[in-house]
């Protein structure tokens, strides 16, 4: 997917999360459990690309190697903040 690569852009983001809607939207998920392996694998692929493509943007800013070309500059608002989250009592 070509919008969610190092460089991206609010713009390409946002065709980035549609396609995976498009995509994650014309599967039947009734029989997901019937389906042979590379096609459970394609919708998790799937459904982690709009993950990160909604996560990035969201992020406002250039960080490290991910570049938003529409926010150059590096916000030291998330600077010392850390995420956690437990999953079934394991800190992952």
């Amino acid at each position: 997917m070509q919008h969610v690569g190092i460089i991206r852009n609010g713009a390409g983001l946002r065709q980035a999360i549609s396609w995976f809607d498009e995509e994650l939207d014309s599967l039947d998920f009734s029989f997901t459990r019937s389906y042979p392996e590379q096609q459970r694998r394609r919708i998790l692929m799937l459904r982690l690309g709009k993950l990160i493509a909604s996560a990035a943007i969201h992020r406002c800013e250039s960080r490290g190697a991910h570049y938003r070309s529409d926010f150059p500059q590096t916000s030291h608002q998330w600077e010392k903040q850390k995420v956690t989250h437990v999953l079934r009592g394991v800190l992952a």
